[in-house]
């Protein structure tokens, strides 16, 4: 169920969703060198509203006591909004162990209220070794405002 599931005080963080799939969005156990991988992540957003305490969305909580009915949810920030689209670059960037960028991409989009979205991008390991796989959110390229923080992943290709 996607949405408003129910209130609680606790207050906690996501996991990550930052995701290494098949070309058919299989879950991989192990990558080869030479072998297209999708790097991929649920963007969430939804619209909020009112509540005094701290709110439940898809199972994490969050402080919800500062929104307002105009309030919504990007992963685990809570931005005002009137419930339109909203606009995000999605960077995606892959580092060796020596913080050597091996591959960078991005992807602008749009998503709407309540709505869950699956973005992902291909990239081609081609030596072995361990990477990161980083993911920023921002507003867009030419405003690097960040809408959340980085989501980062360790790969290793073998």
């Amino acid at each position: 169920m996607i949405g408003i599931i129910g209130i609680q005080s606790v207050d906690a963080r996501p996991a990550d969703n930052l995701r290494v799939t098949d070309l058919d969005g299989h879950s991989l156990s192990s990558i080869k060198s030479g072998q297209q991988v999708l790097l991929s992540y649920d963007l969430r957003y939804y619209a909020l509203p009112d509540y005094e305490k701290s709110c439940i969305v898809e199972n994490v909580n969050l402080d919800c006591s500062s929104i307002s009915s105009k309030s919504i949810v990007v992963g685990d920030k809570i931005l005002p909004s009137n419930y339109d689209d909203k606009a995000f670059t999605m960077i995606f960037r892959v580092q060796d162990e020596d913080s050597r960028t091996w591959y960078i991409s991005w992807i602008d989009g749009k998503i709407s209220a309540s709505q869950v979205k699956n973005i992902a991008s291909a990239w081609m390991p081609e030596t072995s070794g361990d990477y990161t796989a980083t993911i920023f959110f921002w507003s867009s390229l030419d405003n690097p405002t960040a809408l959340l923080p980085p989501v980062s992943a360790t790969i290793t290709v073998r």
